[in-house]
């Protein structure tokens, strides 16, 4: 059950910032939006990590599991917010959300096979992610750039986000969520800063658009800490799956906030 709930809080985290993504990656550059968010949560993990006492790092073993979680999140993150930023996110939310697809492949390369009720859990998240990506509606004159091209991006997005979380998780059951999920941040904050500066792009998030990436920021660190807190034991992959329904959050705000259109089947799914 903590698999579950743990996953549950990831997907709300998670929902919450990447719709404010939408906002702040149109206002200021995904890149941009992307490495004030990855700054905000790094501080945050790391007095967390300070204000409990919580062990850091006690060496480097396997330090190659970290350092493809930290690049992995930046390189899948970057392309989710591109692919909000160009919408529709009642397409995009959903195909990334469906990241577990790869997780279950991960999983059963490294031995881990789900019982009957645990095929039935992951099959049924999977089918509803599939509706609400495949009815949805026509794209209207707020999407930007070619539909084929988004849907790429998004694929990309959730093969790198299924990488990126087995890495993590595959890390937090030799050094613990906690510091882990701190190092990779900063890992994450190092590789979004050096892409920044290759593009030549500016390093710093406008005075107007600070607050709301801080607060993207630091939802968007709780829900990895969530998710990494459910590394532990075989439940690791039922709560990637559950975490998936954070494109459920996503889409249902974008509907309400944006007007979003949705079909009935979306509904349903």
């Amino acid at each position: 059950m903590s698999s579950v709930l743990f996953g549950l809080l990831t997907a709300v985290c998670w929902g919450c910032a990447d719709f404010m993504a939408r906002f702040t990656g149109r206002a200021v550059g995904p890149d941009v939006a992307l490495s004030g968010m990855l700054v905000a949560s790094a501080v945050l993990l790391t007095l967390l990590v300070l204000a409990t006492s919580a062990p850091l790092l006690e060496s480097f073993a396997n330090w190659y599991l970290i350092l493809a979680t930290g690049v992995g999140v930046m390189a899948a993150t970057l392309l989710l917010y591109a692919g909000l930023a160009r919408g529709p996110i009642g397409m995009v939310a959903p195909i990334v959300g469906a990241y577990p697809a790869f997780n279950i492949l991960i999983g059963f390369a490294a031995g881990i096979v789900p019982n009957g009720p645990q095929w039935i859990a992951i099959l049924t998240v999977m089918a509803g992610v599939a509706v609400v990506a495949r009815f949805a509606p026509e794209p209207g004159e707020d999407v930007k750039g070619d539909l084929r091209v988004t849907l790429i991006i998004a694929l990309l997005s959730a093969l790198a986000f299924a990488l990126a979380i087995s890495a993590g998780q595959a890390a937090a059951r030799i050094h613990g969520e906690l510091a882990v999920t701190a190092a990779a941040r900063w890992v994450s904050v190092v590789a979004a800063f050096g892409y920044l500066v290759i593009r030549g792009r500016p390093v710093v998030v406008p005075a107007g658009w600070r607050w709301p990436v801080v607060a993207q920021g630091t939802l968007d660190g709780l829900a990895y800490l969530a998710l990494f807190a459910a590394a532990h034991g075989p439940g690791s992959v039922i709560a990637a799956v559950v975490a998936s329904s954070f494109a459920a959050v996503t889409v249902v705000l974008a509907r309400f906030v944006l007007k979003e259109p949705m079909s009935l089947a979306q509904w349903a799914g």
